[in-house]
């Protein structure tokens, strides 16, 4: 008798799984998340409409899972922690998946920066923390001296050769900006406020509205806490708007004589000595209100 052949992509998806080397269907409670995956936030909407996905079509493409070095029969992901997170989400019990053998956090941080990189799912404060790890680990060097030596790089290049052939090295495989743009416009980042990168981490805050939020780092803490709030009901667009706004030269504020003659002209000449003087009364206040709200 002829074996069936598979007619559904889950059978479809099986049987290329059993024919992988080193593929196999393992349990998701026995899979533990990465802590040095780049990606810290996952959409919930994107992972939803996976999970959707998942349901219908099964898991097509295998994460990559590694031996857990401290929990024997648990596995490490290195790649694919959204589609995990998503065959949870989808109900599923096990997941496709390759296991590799070798045991080198170095290269597990840097197929995860990679696996993003190309799905563009880092913000530049992911791929500024991420590149700055691979450099460390590389070089074998500490962050803060990494730092150095790639401002340095950028004033004299051939005083860090060694550096920047690594970075080099790095810009053939993933999507890092040039050094220059990387120097002056990444590595600022990490003295954003802490709360700006807490919030970038969390996926809840975009870049562009995090660079609009750090011109406004001189103000009190209650002060940047309201911008804050304000910037994650907002779009970058309104909320560039409403800092441009805050942060222009104040306008010098119309005496109360000048808005009586604009509003009311000569007619004000006409009025009782009480009106005048509850009209002028009403104007001060509009100004002292215009005034909480002007900058």
């Amino acid at each position: 008798m002829k074996p069936r052949v598979p007619d559904t992509i889950k059978e479809k998806q099986q049987v290329q799984m059993g024919a992988l080397k080193l593929g196999n269907q393992i349990s998701l409670n026995a899979i533990v998340p990465s802590t040095e995956n780049p990606r810290k936030h996952f959409d919930p909407s994107e992972l939803e409409a996976l999970a959707d996905s998942i349901r219908t079509y099964g898991v097509i493409s295998p994460i990559t899972l590694r031996n857990h070095p401290e929990k024997p029969g648990y596995y490490r992901i290195i790649a694919g922690e959204r589609r995990y997170h998503a065959a949870k989400a989808a109900g599923l019990g096990e997941i496709p998946a390759y296991i590799r053998n070798q045991n080198d956090q170095h290269e597990d941080l840097e197929r995860a920066f990679i696996e993003n990189a190309h799905r563009e799912d880092l913000n530049a404060y992911e791929q500024l923390v991420s590149t700055l790890h691979i450099l460390e680990r590389r070089l074998q060097k500490p962050q803060a001296e990494i730092i150095r030596n790639l401002q340095e790089a950028y004033r004299t290049p051939e005083s860090q050769p060694e550096l920047l052939e690594e970075y080099q090295k790095l810009t053939r495989v993933v999507k890092v900006p040039e050094l220059g743009t990387f120097v002056t416009k990444r590595l600022p980042i990490l003295n954003y406020h802490p709360t700006l990168l807490q919030l970038l981490q969390q996926g809840q805050l975009s870049m562009s509205s995090a660079v609009e939020l750090n011109r406004l780092k001189h103000l009190s803490d209650e002060d940047f806490e309201g911008w804050i709030q304000r910037a994650l009901v907002l779009s970058s667009k309104d909320l560039r708007t409403k800092i441009n706004q805050f942060l222009a030269p104040s306008r010098k504020t119309q005496s109360v004589s000048a808005l009586v003659k604009k509003a009311f002209g000569s007619s004000v000449r006409r009025m009782t000595p009480e009106d005048q003087s509850r009209l002028k009364e009403l104007l001060q206040e509009v100004e002292l209100l215009a005034a909480k709200y002007q900058s």
